[in-house]
C-alpha cells in the first residue's frame, strides 16, 4: 500500500487489515493528543481521508460567535464563564466546558475544541437565551 499524503513527524499512523478489501486507519497527534480513526477500501480513498484527518487532529475545530450592534460586550470571567452583555440588560453568562478554549477579538468570540459538538452545544445554549434577540449574534 502506497501513501501519497505526507505524514508529519508528530503524527502516529497505524493501518490494520480488517478483511480482504477493508482496512482501518488510526492516527494520533503527539502534541495535541487528538486522535481519530476511519475505515477505507483502497489506497485512493485512504489518501483522501488521511489529508482531512491530519488537518483535523492537528488544529481541532474552530467556531466563532459574531456580535452585531452597539452595546455588545463579551468577557471571560475566571476562565470558566463566558459573559455576553447586550446594552444595559443583565449579562448572559454561560459556563465554558473544560475542553473548550475561548478568546475574544473585538466583537468576535472564538472557540476551539477537539470535539465540534461541544462548541455547537455551548453556542446553541447562548443563542437560545431570551436575553439575546434573534439577529444580534451569528455563528460561523
Amino acid at each position: 500500500m502506497t501513501i501519497k499524503q505526507k505524514i508529519p513527524q508528530e503524527i502516529q499512523l497505524t493501518i490494520k487489515s480488517i478483511s480482504e478489501d477493508n482496512y482501518m486507519c488510526c492516527i494520533k497527534h503527539k502534541i495535541t493528543k487528538l486522535s481519530t480513526w476511519f475505515l477505507f477500501e483502497n489506497e485512493m480513498r485512504l489518501n483522501d481521508m488521511l489529508k482531512k484527518a491530519i488537518r483535523t487532529i492537528s488544529i481541532g475545530y474552530n467556531r466563532k460567535l459574531v456580535l452585531h450592534g452597539v452595546g455588545f460586550k463579551a468577557d471571560i470571567i475566571n476562565e470558566t464563564i463566558l459573559s455576553l452583555k447586550i446594552g444595559k440588560k443583565q449579562p448572559c453568562d454561560s459556563i465554558i466546558p473544560e475542553s473548550v478554549h475561548i478568546y475574544i477579538e473585538g466583537n468576535i468570540v472564538h472557540a476551539w475544541a477537539p470535539n465540534v459538538s461541544v462548541i455547537d452545544n455551548l453556542f446553541f445554549k447562548i443563542l437560545k437565551n431570551k436575553a439575546i434577540k434573534k439577529g444580534t449574534i451569528t455563528t460561523s
